[in-house]
């Protein structure tokens, strides 16, 4: 530890046995090394961050940097004599106060006002000696306990969470701004609908809210009048309530042999709902009966509206004249319509494409096909026409792609019937658009990297020719 030397003055009068100029003279400048280090004298100002020299202990720094995430370094603990000291204030933006190698303090970030003195022990640490505020707000980093009480002047903010130990006492009103959590109980007088005991301020008065009436029952009051009361299994509306601005049917305003007449109706079992457009629902079977001159006649229709934006999408059997019956999927938006048909004939149409999802992101151990060409000469690109009464096809058949790529063939029905009553079990399916655009993509690859070998073979010959 450095310690200030005194100069051996020697015996008086002449000073004999005391040091001599030059020794005492040492003592001056060694006394002096040491006030530098440990007392901190004068100032500087860091506007940056600023990694501190050993020789710069023994001084005030003032840190007043316009930014935030600015860091001002200690030296080395061990590049400096036993304590050594650094005085650091910051008038500015929060600062951090940074440690080399495996050095450490108590305090490593400086708010603005706030001053520290560290003190080196020689080794590892800087040592926070004394600490303080120049301002008068006051920030605290870390937890803050007072023994005593708190006596708070102006407004209280907290940002985190506020925990009160014991009972809480408020003699004023309180506003939340935000929500209120209560995991225990909420006491609050019983009130009257006049003056309910919860309140909700809407025009300043406390006129709408909750009041308790007897055990288990409370009511609702608006405009000191009661509106609605609740009990056990029971609730009770002093005036007629609405639902999505609509009243509802009770004894009072519904009466069934005006509302619901039942000629011509049948409600037993099945529903039989007769118009001019000749639709009928019986049990599980449907007759349709429309016009001709090419009118359309539509079936049963699920059928889903979107009114704010005039969007209508809907499901229905339709029926064109002279064509064949479809199911019919369509989209509206405004007068402008979208179809998708599925025909008796098997097939499927649409006004635009059918477009498959393939993003990359969904998919594992992507692998390009292997062999292409030799894979192709074992499927052909075929023609054919139908036993089971669809129309005619062009593709492959699902039973060469099965031996070049097994796992892409699928079962799409345990079972189908043909027309003569043939069965045909586990009947396949395959990605023909699928299995066409990689296998024809991949063996143009292929045949383009032995045309590039043909050509560089062609080059070599045509050198070897011409030399």
């Amino acid at each position: 530890m450095p310690q200030l030397q005194k100069i051996n003055l020697g015996t008086p009068p002449a000073g004999v046995d005391g040091d001599t100029v030059r020794s005492a003279l040492a003592k001056v400048n060694a006394n002096t090394d040491v006030l530098t280090a440990c007392v901190a004298l004068g100032y500087a100002i860091l506007a940056d961050s600023t990694t501190l020299e050993p020789g710069q202990v023994g001084a005030h720094f003032g840190v007043n940097c316009a930014d935030l995430g600015k860091v001002i370094k200690l030296p080395l603990a061990s590049s400096v004599s036993i304590n050594a000291c650094v005085h650091i204030f910051n008038v500015a933006q929060p600062v951090t106060v940074g440690m080399q190698g495996n050095n450490g303090t108590q305090v490593t970030v400086l708010n603005r006002g706030d001053w520290v003195k560290y003190i080196s022990d020689g080794v590892t640490y800087w040592h926070v000696a004394a600490r303080g505020r120049m301002l008068w707000d006051e920030t605290v980093g870390g937890s803050l306990t007072v023994g005593g009480g708190v006596t708070v002047n102006l407004d209280a903010t907290v940002k985190g969470n506020l925990r009160v130990g014991g009972n809480a006492e408020i003699n004023n009103d309180v506003t939340v701004n935000k929500s209120l959590t209560i995991s225990g109980r909420l006491f609050v007088p019983e009130g009257t609908d006049k003056a309910p005991g919860i309140a909700f301020l809407n025009d300043g008065a406390p006129d709408t809210g909750f009041f308790h009436i007897s055990d288990g029952t409370f009511g609702v009051t608006c405009n000191t009048q009661e509106i609605v009361r609740y009990g056990p299994g029971f609730a009770t509306y002093k005036v007629r309530p609405t639902f999505g601005g609509r009243v509802p049917w009770d004894t009072g305003n519904f009466d069934p042999g005006k509302y619901a007449q039942l000629s011509g109706a049948e409600f037993a079992g099945g529903v039989s709902i007769k118009s001019d457009s000749g639709a009928h629902f019986k049990g599980t079977s449907t007759a349709l009966t429309g016009t001709s001159n090419g009118a359309v006649n539509d079936g049963t229709m699920f059928n889903s509206v979107h009114g704010p934006l005039d969007r209508q999408a809907f499901f229905t059997f339709r029926e064109y004249y002279n064509q064949s019956a479809n199911a019919l999927i369509a989209v509206r938006a405004g007068t402008d319509w979208r179809n998708f048909h599925f025909r008796m004939d098997g097939n499927g149409y649409c006004q635009g494409n059918w477009v498959n999802g393939s993003d990359e992101r969904v998919k594992s151990n992507i692998e390009p096909i292997e062999d292409a060409l030799s894979k192709m000469r074992s499927i052909r690109g075929c023609t054919w026409d139908r036993l089971d009464g669809v129309s005619c096809g062009i593709g492959f058949i699902a039973q060469e792609v099965q031996k070049v790529f097994p796992e892409h063939v699928r079962v799409a029905e345990p079972t189908r019937t043909l027309d003569d009553g043939t069965t045909i079990k586990d009947f396949l399916s395959i990605d023909t658009g699928g299995i066409a655009a990689a296998l024809h993509h991949q063996a143009i690859l292929e045949l383009m990297d032995e045309m590039e070998s043909m050509r560089s073979r062609i080059k070599e010959l045509e050198s070897k020719v011409s030399a």
